[in-house]
């Protein structure tokens, strides 16, 4: 069709290894109140400390040049106007001290929620902006320049993904943490039709901690939107964190020979005995993330 999105040839997912700036896309014209100057002042100043960093110089000098080159300017009010500007330039300073600072500790808090997202449902207990903060990081770890614009009006797509020096190709990125395992057709068609509104060259990256139905994987193919379903989706959190296979090996170890692996979640499966219908008594292997895993083995059939 006409406005369908052009595959970038050649772009991968998955490169070196780095963590990048937090860039978050935010629209303040939302909900936005009437404020005075001394609010937006703090506002910009928290949110972008350099920039709260230069207005504070720029105030700074305004009271300088007030209180002491010319203090008698404007009928003599110069030391009026020298108190107001010192006044902003230390409330600049201070908001863009503590914009740093959370800054600082966002970025390091973000980093240890990713390197403790393990197993699936690691990634299941995550509220959905925090499932989407953890697929953020995850792509700059592979080099990706990152926008987070996900929220109200978000327009079907949570993150932009750009390679750095090539701003022509743009990954869209949809994430559904689902807690009912299965993504849909429904939902894929409805990213590519936002992929379609993108004025721009793009490939469409769809992330879940579950899986795909049938027909959701039939309408991607020949597309260009790669489906990430939960077991790539830990293998790519394993290949950028060193210490996720050292952990998978303490949370959950090698089972023995007798044990079942569930094939779904990569755990070693819990010996259950059925308390209703006509298995009643009998026992079974079953998934340890039940209900969300429903994954059953008979014992007869492994222990053969």
């Amino acid at each position: 069709m006409e406005n369908e999105p052009t595959c970038a040839h050649g772009s991968e997912l998955g490169a070196t290894v780095h963590c990048g700036e937090i860039k978050i896309q935010r629209d303040f014209s939302v909900g936005r109140r009437n404020q005075g100057i001394i609010e937006d002042v703090i506002e910009i100043a928290a949110a972008m400390p350099v920039v709260g960093f230069v207005l504070a110089i720029m105030f700074a000098g305004g009271g300088v040049y007030f209180q002491w080159v010319n203090p008698k300017i404007m009928m003599g009010f110069g030391r009026v106007f020298a108190l107001f500007f010192w006044a902003l330039a230390v409330i600049c300073t201070l908001a863009s001290l503590f914009g740093f600072v959370g800054q600082k500790l966002n970025i390091h808090h973000r980093s240890r929620l990713l390197d403790s997202q393990r197993s699936i449902e690691d990634l299941r207990q995550l509220s959905p902006s925090g499932f989407e903060q953890t697929i953020a990081d995850l792509f700059r770890r592979q080099g990706y320049r990152v926008d987070e614009i996900g929220g109200v009006g978000d327009g079907g797509v949570d993150l932009i993904l750009r390679r750095n020096g090539d701003g022509s190709i743009a990954h869209l990125v949809q994430c559904k943490r689902y807690t009912n395992w299965k993504v849909g057709v429904a939902e894929v068609r409805e990213f590519f039709g936002a992929m379609a509104a993108h004025q721009s060259r793009c490939e469409g990256v769809f992330v879940t901690c579950g899986r795909y139905t049938a027909e959701a994987r039939t309408f991607a193919a020949g597309k260009p939107i790669r489906l990430i379903d939960g077991d790539e989706l830990l293998s790519m959190l394993g290949a950028t964190n060193p210490l996720a296979p050292a952990v998978d090996a303490f949370t959950a170890p090698q089972p023995s020979s007798d044990i079942p692996l569930c094939p779904r979640c990569r755990v070693p499966m819990q010996r259950r005995t059925a308390q209703r219908g006509p298995h009643a008594g009998k026992p079974f292997w079953g998934c340890p993330n039940y209900p969300g895993c429903r994954q059953i083995f008979g014992i007869e059939k492994t222990s053969a």
